[in-house]
């Protein structure tokens, strides 16, 4: 069984319980109590940009790379430090709300909300509309859709306009060519936002050629984000051949805080690579 098979046979479990304890109902009472407005997670204007545009994620620990941020066993993780150097930085920030395999909660997302006025994605691993409401009534701007979780063309679509009619940002993930080619069958370009995942979810072996070879296959049009495997100015810089947005996870978050802000310089200062005349001026 894939590890992405393991975590998705948890959150059904997972999934089953929280609904007997937050009924729908309730999630769409407070959703109605709600005075904040989701805001686009990305510009639609894809056009060239002069430095990187970065997303910036908050996640304590990974099955790839174990425990990222060390915290006492007493205290609850505190992204205050973080979200105060990311958002000088970032143009919208990724908060992991898995807590099994991430150590992130929909408590964490709603607490960075109260932080910051930069858009946020909700990353986990979507499998029907009642997550969806939980993203809104957290604070989310966006939410991320896994094809590889999605396969069937009907339930992707169904939970993109579902996103849609709840104001939030369909985030569509691929990995490969063929759910590129199904994601773009359901994707609504000006609005809706890709993501090409560098790391494979069911080996969690990260290959950045993903990226270049699948950039060059996304229309120009459309916004999209290159992600994982992303740890220094070189990597982004060749990237900046085919892409201009980029997803910051692991290797931001295991900065020492007082090297924060000069490792984030770097990238947005990274030396770029362009193969051909049309490639991102990031």
């Amino acid at each position: 069984m894939s590890v992405l098979q393991k975590i998705a046979d948890h959150k059904r479990e997972a999934l089953a319980e929280i609904k007997r304890l937050v009924p729908l109902s309730k999630l769409q009472d407070d959703i109605s109590a709600l005075s904040y407005v989701p805001k686009p997670f990305l510009p639609s204007d894809n056009s060239k940009y002069q430095t990187p545009r970065l997303i910036l994620e908050i996640k304590p620990f990974s099955p790839s790379a174990g425990h990222i941020v060390a915290t006492r066993p007493d205290r609850m993780f505190d992204p205050a430090p973080w979200v105060a150097i990311y958002q000088r930085f970032a143009v919208a920030l990724s908060i992991l709300t898995d807590e099994r395999h991430f150590g992130g909660s929909l408590a964490l997302l709603s607490s960075v909300r109260a932080m910051t006025h930069l858009p946020l994605l909700r990353k986990d691993f979507i499998l029907e509309a009642y997550q969806l409401c939980e993203a809104r009534a957290a604070g989310a701007d966006a939410v991320l859709l896994i094809v590889k979780l999605l396969p069937e063309l009907n339930q992707l679509g169904e939970l993109i306009q579902q996103a849609r009619f709840l104001g939030l940002t369909p985030v569509i993930e691929v990995q490969n060519e063929s759910e590129l080619e199904l994601a773009l069958m359901v994707m609504q370009p000006d609005t809706d936002v890709l993501l090409v995942n560098n790391r494979n979810l069911d080996t969690l072996v990260l290959n950045l050629q993903t990226t270049l070879t699948l950039g060059g296959k996304i229309p120009p049009s459309q916004p999209w984000i290159a992600a994982s495997g992303i740890e220094a100015a070189e990597q982004l810089g060749a990237l900046c051949a085919v892409a201009n947005t980029f997803l910051i996870g692991t290797a931001a978050m295991k900065q020492p805080l007082d090297a924060l802000e000069s490792f984030l310089e770097s990238l947005l200062a990274a030396p770029h690579r362009r193969s051909n005349s049309d490639a991102p001026d990031c």
